[in-house]
């Protein structure tokens, strides 16, 4: 499902206004952010094709002991099963997201993930406030991982532990299928940990940072 469905003009409003709703408590700059995935990930793909590749050549082996075939030359039978193992792993890993996850360590794309946040976090200038109170929620969708990024201003007040547990609530979310309810929760819940650090909003606050939520396909 493309982003664009998932997080239609109804589902980007309801972000908006949270974001809206946590700023007029308090002095940070939220940014969401959600990205169909962090990565490419071509490691998950030849290692798909090279199981699908040794499963092909085991199974044939397998059935030439069983069976006895006649009619095809031996070269057939030493490269076709690997070739089309391996063809059946490639289209997998393309077809189904979960497929192509089980071919990954929790670490490959938790490194990854967080390298994407962390490059959001330039793009959108996440720290261009005056005070450094910008605060990054970065989700993405094929990894099933949310990162909470907060400038220095923010950082200085607020754990990463407390973050985190924010973070995990709305990956939650996400793998039961709410996307859209989790984000919006995981951002008013930053609201009330912002309160309790301290960050509440101060006179002469302005918007310095667009509250609509940033969607990429890539």
């Amino acid at each position: 499902m493309k982003l664009s469905a998932l997080f239609d003009p109804q589902a980007q409003e309801r972000v908006r206004q949270a974001v809206q709703t946590v700023e007029r408590q308090t002095a940070a700059e939220v940014v969401p952010v959600v990205v169909a995935r962090s990565g490419s990930y071509p490691q998950a793909v030849w290692r798909a094709a090279t199981l699908g590749a040794l499963t092909g050549s085991v199974l044939v082996t397998l059935l030439l002991r069983l069976v006895d075939v006649w009619g095809l030359p031996w070269e057939f039978w030493l490269l076709a099963p690997p070739l089309v193992g391996a063809g059946i792993g490639l289209s997998a890993t393309h077809l189904s997201p979960f497929l192509s996850r089980l071919f990954l360590s929790d670490e490959e794309l938790a490194v990854q993930v967080r390298e994407r946040a962390e490059h959001a976090f330039l793009t959108e200038e996440v720290f261009a406030t005056n005070q450094r109170v910008g605060m990054l929620i970065f989700v993405s969708l094929f990894e099933r991982q949310v990162v909470v990024l907060g400038d220095r201003g923010i950082a200085s007040r607020v754990p990463p532990s407390r973050w985190q547990q924010i973070a995990n609530a709305v990956g939650q979310g996400i793998r039961q299928g709410r996307a859209v309810e989790a984000l919006v929760e995981g951002i008013y819940q930053c609201a009330q940990l912002l309160v309790e650090a301290g960050l509440a909003v101060q006179p002469g606050d302005t918007n310095e940072l667009a509250d609509r939520l940033r969607l990429s396909e890539r």
